[in-house]
């Protein structure tokens, strides 16, 4: 596969957005109700095409012409390839010399409009009297029929004291009194990105940009063959030079699978702003068993591209621990697979998912036989089920992490786990753990911060990556990482077949118990101040998920899970995993999860795994021994080292720049103008994340996407474009705020841990600006006290077998 491009420089948390994209088949069946036809299907709009009587009567005339043409098209091949050797010399490079792997002939009516002929198949590729006419028709119906998508934020609830969400609040709050809500938007006159799958012979493209002023183009043509074609009857070079000399951007991605479009598409985002992700307008120019695989795999995957940005505060959190981490000599895993004599023993992904219940009488009876991972609360499920696991992993940074251990009474089985963790946990949780396995976090700022500062010591720490958005999915990625050849997920079921719609197992008092009872108790307080009935205690409760069950997938034993964003999400992290795993380190991977279906493992009952009663015990002391003298390490840095970590003179420099880019005295006049401004910051900080203080960079992108997302919005829904820009102008001064209360706090640094940072401004969120006033913070009330714990019924761990 290849990948071109030409680079251009242009001078709860989840809950809170969404996007709504639509799959290939929902598209097409609005279409067909609407027009009668797909128009993304070049041949069904040939066949509604009025010239297709005289196609079919000027067959003939067009085999005359062949020989007319053909000096034309040798013409233009050359004029082309001249072009992208100038601009984009990779395209060049792939077809200066290329041989199509089908006879490809050029046939020419009679209004000098080449067409694509297939001998070996008899059939032309436009099967019209007028190619050009017919990709006009077809940008016609598309741009009068398909709205574009935006990513939306709403209003987040904060109780954690962090200045993105307080700034992106404002934002939001902003919008919502200025900018009208807009069911279907159609294109107007321009376009930030828009995406087209299917070049054809490129008529289409250039009759894109007559009809709107498009920023970013991204090319997607699977077929090598249909490329080079497009080579000899589009006037590429003129279009390479139009978009050089108006600074805009374009991206080729010829010859592409759909294995890799998204990762390349994904970079794109990252190299000219991730916020063009939250924009989402495409179209396709024909169907083809390639074109829909593509298309299919970029709508499996486009949440991606912008559900997991990050932002400061958490960045800044994150650092903070890591660096705590290594003044408190916790331990860090070393890079590479465990030693031969483990990695082929069965290993346990446990997961605290409904379906985990009915394996529990299985994983009693292996329990010293296999490997056991516990993910998140599923180890006070096992420790009311007396199965002693030998990892426990999580994944947030917060201290609910900690208060949710604190409720097992029995604290000696907590310590003697090996805690699996990225290192972005906080220093509370590592503190109630004799043995720490810490991952770097790759998509973290800590990660490259002691990348750059300590390499010679983190070069050996083993990084971890996609460990979000649930603990299964660090369970997942960090067993991958440690060479496991055999991984079985259990209570992985990301959703729920229950009617009830419970997603957590009965055996889990934290969830059916506990939080049920405060629930109550909080509605008896509510029902006395406002007199409203309470709920019908007969029936059974779980605490509801923490996200709607709003759609249905297939289940991994056959019938259909509910499941939200998240768990799909999550799936679909876990199965880029395992793809890769299978594909680079030959891994198996099962799934015995009763729950939704993950395409890259395979369906197993535990009832078919009794074979493992048979494998020998786990020395379990051994093991362990073994990851703490062996496979982990500690970094070493003195203070002297811990202050050149937290130094920000890069930071400030960045900021400086970004600030002067947006309060320019050249002010954008057009939608495209702002856009290109705003690409010109990300592209600032792209330039950075080439250099080692690649982190800075990082601390700060997530949450300018963010907002940059947003300003798209009122960009692009308000119909008056003098007035769209008015309105986005209003927006900036909450990121100027933003980056002045950033180089405040990080001044804060190493004592910045996550909930304990409060002290720093007397419990408010950020600083005072002219028009923004810090307000309070309203301190979120401990998920576990130490009464939930005194009443905990479990007093003791028993390890029971039966």
């Amino acid at each position: 596969a290849s990948s071109q491009q030409q680079e251009t420089t242009s001078g709860n948390y989840f809950e809170a957005f969404n996007l709504n994209i639509k799959t290939k088949q929902e598209v097409e069946a609005e279409f067909t109700e609407e027009l009668g036809f797909d128009p993304y299907d070049i041949d069904q709009m040939a066949e509604h095409s009025d010239a297709q009587p005289l196609f079919k009567e000027n067959i003939a005339n067009l085999m005359e012409l062949q020989q007319a043409m053909s000096v034309m098209l040798i013409e233009r091949f050359q004029k082309n390839m001249e072009a992208f050797k100038k601009y984009i010399p990779n395209i060049y490079e792939q077809f200066h010399e290329y041989k199509p792997q089908e006879t490809l002939e050029f046939m020419c009516t009679s209004n000098g409009i080449p067409n694509l002929f297939f001998p070996e198949r008899n059939e032309f590729f436009y099967k019209t009297y007028d190619p050009e006419a017919l990709c006009k028709k077809q940008v016609d119906t598309v741009l009068e029929h398909c709205p574009f998508r935006q990513l939306k934020y709403s209003i987040d609830k904060e109780y954690l004291g962090q200045i993105h969400h307080r700034y992106l609040n404002e934002i939001v709050k902003y919008q919502n009194e200025k900018v009208p809500p807009v069911a279907n938007p159609l294109l107007a006159n321009s376009c930030p990105i828009a995406i087209l799958m299917g070049i054809g012979l490129g008529y289409h493209v250039g009759y894109l940009y007559e009809r709107i002023e498009v920023g970013n183009l991204v090319l997607i043509e699977p077929n090598s063959d249909l490329f080079f074609a497009s080579l000899h009857t589009f006037d590429w070079a003129n279009l390479l030079e139009f978009v050089n000399e108006n600074h805009r951007g374009i991206f080729f991605m010829v010859g592409q699978t759909r294995d890799y479009v998204f990762e390349d598409l994904n970079a794109y985002y990252g190299r000219h702003g991730r916020m063009l992700a939250g924009f989402m307008w495409s179209m396709v120019h024909y169907r083809s068993k390639e074109i829909n695989d593509i298309s299919d795999r970029l709508i499996e995957d486009y949440e991606r591209s912008y559900a997991t940005l990050g932002f400061f505060d958490d960045h800044l959190f994150a650092v903070s621990h890591g660096i705590h981490h290594i003044m408190d000599k916790v331990h860090f895993m070393k890079r590479g697979a465990l030693k031969d004599e483990y990695i082929n023993t069965p290993i346990c992904i446990v997961a605290n998912g409904p379906s985990l219940s009915h394996d529990l009488p299985f994983l009693r009876k292996v329990q010293d036989k296999v490997f056991i991972f516990a993910c998140g609360t599923a180890l006070e499920t096992l420790y009311n089920a007396g199965i002693r696991p030998h990892f426990y992993g999580c994944t947030e940074r917060l201290k609910v992490v900690s208060e949710h251990l604190s409720i097992i009474p029995d604290q000696d089985f907590v310590r003697e786990r090996v805690l699996v963790a990225g290192d972005v946990v906080h220093p509370d949780v590592t503190k109630m753990f004799n043995h720490t396995a810490i991952f770097g976090k790759a998509d973290e700022n800590f990660f490259w911060l002691a990348a750059a500062k300590l390499y010679d010591q983190f070069r050996h720490v083993a990084p971890v990556s996609l460990m979000n958005p649930l603990v299964g999915n660090l369970g997942v990625s960090s067993i991958t990482q440690m060479g496991f050849k055999n991984v079985y997920l259990f209570g992985v079921d990301n959703g729920t077949k229950r009617k009830d719609l419970m997603t957590h197992p009965d055996e889990n008092l934290f969830y059916n118990d506990i939080s049920i009872k405060k629930r109550e108790k909080q509605e008896e307080e509510e029902a006395k101040k406002t007199g409203k009935p309470l709920p019908d205690k007969s029936k059974k409760r779980d605490t509801p998920s923490a996200f709607p069950l709003n759609s249905v997938v297939e289940g991994n034993f056959g019938g259909e899970v509910a499941t939200s964003y998240l768990y799909r999400l999550s799936a679909s992290y876990m199965d880029v995993i395992m793809r890769n795993g299978k594909k680079n380190s030959s891994i198996n991977y099962f799934n015995c999860s009763d729950g939704a279906k993950l395409k890259e493992a395979s369906p197993v009952h535990s009832e078919d795994l009794d074979w493992w009663l048979d494998l020998p015990d786990i020395d379990t002391k051994k093991f362990i021994d073994y990851i703490d003298n062996e496979k982990t390490l500690v970094l070493e840095a003195d203070e002297a080292k811990i202050k050149e970590m937290c130094d920000q003179t890069v930071l400030d420099l960045v900021i400086e720049l970004i600030v002067k880019v947006l309060k320019g005295e050249d002010r954008p006049k057009t939608r495209l103008d702002y856009v290109f401004m705003l690409q010109t910051v990300c592209e600032i900080l792209n330039k950075v994340r080439e250099t080692r203080d690649y982190y800075v960079a990082d601390f700060i992108d997530g949450s300018l996407y963010s907002m940059f997302a947003m300003f798209l919005r009122s960009l692009y829904l308000i119909k008056d474009e003098e007035e769209a820009v008015k309105i986005t102008e209003g927006q900036v001064k909450y990121v100027l705020y933003f980056l002045e209360d950033v180089q405040k706090l990080y001044k804060f640094l190493p004592d910045y841990c996550a909930e304990d940072h409060h002290v720093h401004l007397n419990s408010k969120i950020g600083y005072d600006h002219p028009d923004s006033k810090a307000p309070d913070l309203v301190p979120r009330k401990p998920m576990v006290t130490a009464e939930d714990t005194a009443n905990y019924p479990t007093r003791k761990f028993v390890k029971r077998y039966e």
